[in-house]
C-alpha cells in the first residue's frame, strides 16, 4: 500500500523509488534473513504483479534476478552488509527496470533507451539509493521485534 500511494508518488523526473524492492533486499540482508531469497523474491513479484500494470512474471523475473544478485553478493561479500545493500539496490534496480523497458519494447511501446534511462532508469535508482538505507535501518528494527536473538541458558 505505501508503494502505490506515498513512495509511488515521490518522483524525479519520470523515476520513482521502489519500497518493495527496498524492503525484500534488506529483509534478506537481515540475520536470519539468508534463507528467503527465493520465496521472498517470489512473493514480492506476486504483489507488486497484481497492483501494476505490468504483468506478474515479467515483475517476477526482475525480483528474482535481484534475489540472485544478492545471494551471490552475499556468499561472496558476507561481512559487508551495507556495501552489499548498496550493490543490491544498485543492481536490483537497474535490472528490475531493464526488464520492464525489455517488456514494453516488446510489446511494440515506442521509446527512446536514451531518454528511457535518463528519465526514468537513472532517476528511479538515484530514488532507490537514497532512501536504501533508512529502510534498511527500519527493516533491521522490524527484524530485531520478529526474530529474537538467540540466548545462551
Amino acid at each position: 500500500m505505501l508503494q502505490s500511494t506515498v513512495v509511488g508518488n515521490i518522483r524525479l523526473l519520470n523515476g520513482s523509488a521502489d519500497l518493495v524492492l527496498l524492503v525484500m533486499v534488506a529483509w534478506a540482508l537481515q540475520k536470519g534473513g539468508n534463507e528467503v531469497y527465493w520465496p521472498l523474491g517470489v512473493a514480492a513479484g506476486l504483489i507488486v504483479g497484481f497492483v501494476s500494470q505490468m504483468p506478474i512474471l515479467v515483475v517476477m523475473i526482475g525480483y528474482g534476478v535481484s534475489m540472485l544478485i544478492l545471494q551471490i553478493l552475499q556468499s561472496r561479500i558476507w561481512q559487508a552488509p551495507l556495501f552489499s545493500l548498496f550493490v543490491a539496490v544498485l543492481l536490483g534496480s537497474l535490472v528490475s527496470l531493464f526488464v520492464d523497458f525489455l517488456y514494453l519494447l516488446l510489446i511494440g511501446t515506442p521509446l527512446e533507451p536514451g531518454v528511457s534511462f535518463n528519465r526514468v532508469i537513472l532517476p528511479g535508482i538515484i530514488l532507490n539509493l537514497l532512501i536504501a538505507l533508512p529502510v534498511y535501518a527500519f527493516v533491521g528494527e522490524i527484524a530485531k521485534m520478529l526474530i529474537p536473538d538467540e540466548v545462551d541458558l
